[in-house]
């Protein structure tokens, strides 16, 4: 279950107007993860290869909650790793796929990516997990197709929709979407920041498996019985932003707060409905 705050540079890089620096987020549900997204414009390009890489690589620190609805924060180490020719891409939060931007302003991308699961102990390093999950098993790791689109509604806000659908891992793991805007509050030679408002869903199997307790596991866990049906499971806002000292060296600061609803707020997974993850990290971009 992946976090947005880097959703969407999860997430997605500038959305739907890709721009020179794109670090965000994911709270899509649970623990923080994070990516760095060069994105050029390629806006109805004839060269879908591109005539540069552009890459970008970091590290920085977040604090968040040891799995979506935890009442325990850890901080991890994030890494920055993102590569961009063209319209293909891969980097550590999008996983590896391609997008495209027509001039009318509607975006879309299509990525094979990666949902690390959660675990039943305290995790030291990436992914989602915490020892007071004892019982409930591990939620195994899950290749993903992540689709994105968008449309430019006005010079600084866009409507964006997002998909994961998983492939291959856990069984009947389930897919999860989201629905929002996003805002260019600023935007200079120096600093670019932004805003996001999402709501997030998931069908049946997905929030039966992130915030559902089956009969099974209400007997080897300490969490009662309860039914997550699909739906609504979460609203977010998000907020970051990446100031440029040069070319090369920038900064990004980001906080997102995640409020939990409907069946998933209410499941005994939950201690705390509210969610709050920060991230900062320091980015080196150049061309090859």
């Amino acid at each position: 279950m992946k976090n947005d705050l880097f959703s969407t540079p999860k997430a997605q890089a500038r959305l739907p107007l890709r721009g020179r620096h794109a670090l965000t987020m994911s709270v899509m549900a649970g623990c923080i993860v994070t990516t760095a997204a060069q994105a050029q414009d390629a806006t109805g390009t004839t060269n879908l290869w591109g005539d540069k890489t552009e890459i970008t690589l970091g590290m920085g620190a977040a604090v968040g909650p040891r799995y979506l609805g935890s009442s325990e924060t850890r901080v991890v180490a994030v890494p920055v790793v993102a590569v961009q020719r063209g319209i293909f891409f891969a980097d550590v939060l999008r996983g590896a796929g391609a997008e495209y931007q027509t001039e009318s302003g509607f975006y879309i991308s299509g990525a094979l990516g990666y949902d690390e699961g959660r675990k039943t102990r305290n995790t030291s390093w990436w992914g989602q997990g915490s020892k007071r999950l004892a019982g409930m098993g591990d939620v195994k790791g899950s290749t993903t197709f992540n689709l994105v689109a968008a449309q430019q509604l006005t010079p600084w806000l866009s409507l964006t929709a997002a998909g994961e659908f998983a492939l291959e891992g856990q069984k009947n793991r389930g897919h999860q979407y989201r629905l929002g805007f996003h805002a260019d509050v600023l935007d200079n030679d120096k600093d670019y920041v932004s805003l996001d408002l999402n709501a997030h869903a998931g069908d049946r199997d997905y929030n039966r498996t992130y915030f559902g307790v089956t009969d099974a596991q209400s007997q080897t866990s300490r969490f009662s019985r309860h039914n997550a049906g699909s739906g609504i499971y979460g609203y977010s806002l998000t907020g970051s932003w990446t100031h440029s000292f040069d070319k090369h060296w920038s900064v990004t600061t980001a906080v997102s707060v995640m409020q939990l609803t409907g069946d998933a707020g209410r499941s005994p997974l939950v201690q705390e409905k509210t969610a709050v993850t920060g991230l900062a990290t320091v980015n080196y971009n150049f061309d090859l």
